[in-house]
């Protein structure tokens, strides 16, 4: 551990270096001493400007961006029951993303979302993403609504609450929300 984790420091980027120019060496590719390649390397980073500690020296060719939710199309819309949560009551959004609710990983999580919030007086949704299928979870009652997606840039306005594993998207555009 050369820091706390999580945060890339020049400590950090200094233990990188000999792993690195490993995995070059074994591309057969010199090595690139002091991460010298990687400064004149163009780097796109969809992280806001702020989230990036200032005490580390960014790539000259550094390019900082604010993506645009995909799912603000004209076509997005909720399905008709989303208009009548949130009245009177908190909405708790769950969501492991798009990338980890695969169901090789077989996680509990959805049930134990769902055995833990299903009978409190919230409504309560949950995205299990394109590949489980919501009827695999049961019976719902009247105020748990399980999708497989739904457009997160229209859902948040009404959710008091997001749960999901931290995944970067989510995360980041709960925050920005």
């Amino acid at each position: 551990q050369v820091g706390p984790p999580g945060l890339i420091t020049p400590a950090v980027l200094a233990a990188l270096e000999g792993p690195y120019n490993a995995a070059r060496a074994a591309l057969g590719l010199s090595p690139d001493v002091g991460l010298a390649a990687l400064a004149d390397e163009g780097v796109l980073s969809f992280a806001p400007p702020s989230l990036h500690d200032p005490s580390v020296p960014l790539p000259r060719n550094f390019v900082s961006f604010r993506p645009v939710a995909l799912d603000r199309s004209s076509s997005a819309r909720l399905p008709a029951w989303a208009e009548r949560i949130g009245q009177g009551r908190p909405v708790v959004y769950a969501t492991l993303g798009t990338v980890f609710n695969q169901p090789k990983y077989e996680l509990p999580f959805f049930p134990a979302v769902l055995d833990g919030l299903r009978d409190e007086p919230l409504d309560l949704v949950i995205t299990v993403g394109p590949d489980v299928d919501p009827a695999s979870l049961g019976h719902q009652p009247a105020n748990v609504h399980v999708e497989r997606y739904l457009a997160q840039s229209l859902l948040f306005p009404k959710c008091s609450v997001v749960v999901s594993h931290g995944g970067y998207g989510t995360g980041l555009a709960a925050l920005q929300h």
